[in-house]
């Protein structure tokens, strides 16, 4: 199946809870627009079909606000986390071996400057898990209106 639509990706919900179970130990307020932003980002990352400022364009667009403020709602509610997301991810994605656990290696978050950087680490983990655990993966036909 190939998806001609960003909605109709969006508004995938096997996407959306796989995404919500991703997406559940950092502490996000799911109610809110922030998160459902955020959400959508990892999502359209995890696609690999658009640039970082193209993904703030599109989720800006869905939710009818101006590019600069889905930004701005991102990164407010990624400062207002009690836990930075990359001990969060490390903790639970990446945990430290136990006294002798032999283990492949573990893919962790490094801490990132920029919220972008983050988004773009999520989205391919995110992809990731996808092709490899749960086999529900479309690809995108996505033509921007000229």
């Amino acid at each position: 199946m190939t998806i001609t639509k960003v909605d109709t990706l969006l508004n995938d919900q096997e996407i959306n809870l796989l995404a919500d179970l991703f997406l559940a130990r950092y502490g996000f307020d799911k109610t809110a627009l922030p998160y459902r932003l955020i959400r959508n980002a990892v999502i359209l990352i995890s696609h690999g079909a658009w640039t970082e400022q193209e993904v703030y364009e599109l989720i800006a667009k869905c939710a009818d606000i101006e590019t600069e403020q889905a930004i701005s709602l991102i990164c407010k509610a990624v400062s207002a986390l009690k836990t930075p997301m990359h001990e969060t991810y490390n903790a639970y994605y990446a945990p430290p071996p136990i006294e002798y656990e032999l283990r492949g290696e573990s893919i962790k978050m490094p801490e990132f400057g920029k919220v972008g950087d983050m988004l773009n680490f999520l989205g391919t983990t995110f992809l990731y898990l996808i092709l490899t655990n749960y086999n529900k993966y479309e690809y995108i036909d996505y033509q921007p209106e000229k």
